[in-house]
């Protein structure tokens, strides 16, 4: 590969053909620091931050990535393959659940929570 080959790099998106001018890594960190402003200027408290990142974060690290990897980069044998798809697609669909969940009840019982450092003498 060279680096003029590179530097357009063709990449298929939901059937469409893209022309982009870096590679889809050196994509992703703008992508990822956009985002990230975006959503520290919609939630106004660290806390709810913690919650939505939380949430976001159990279904793309629990589910997604581990679902979508054994669906598509693992091959199973035959024997295995309907039940291994099924159980990579309920991951991913559980996960998902328990993501927007996660995202609706947001409410941590913070006024219950007693910490034993900090207690009044």
């Amino acid at each position: 590969l060279s680096s003029a080959h590179l530097e357009r790099m063709k990449m298929r998106v939901l059937g469409f053909r893209l022309w982009t001018p870096l590679r889809p890594s050196q994509l992703a960190i703008p992508l990822v620091v956009g985002a990230s402003a975006l959503g520290g200027t919609v939630a106004p408290h660290l806390g709810a931050c913690n919650i939505m990142n939380g949430a976001s974060q159990v279904a793309a690290m629990v589910g997604w990535a581990p679902g979508f990897t054994g669906l598509f980069l693992l091959d199973r044998p035959a024997q295995l393959g309907l039940c291994w798809r099924g159980l990579m697609l309920l991951l991913i669909v559980f996960s998902t659940l328990m993501s927007v969940l996660g995202l609706l009840y947001t409410d941590n019982f913070i006024k219950e929570l007693h910490c034993m450092y900090f207690t009044k003498a």
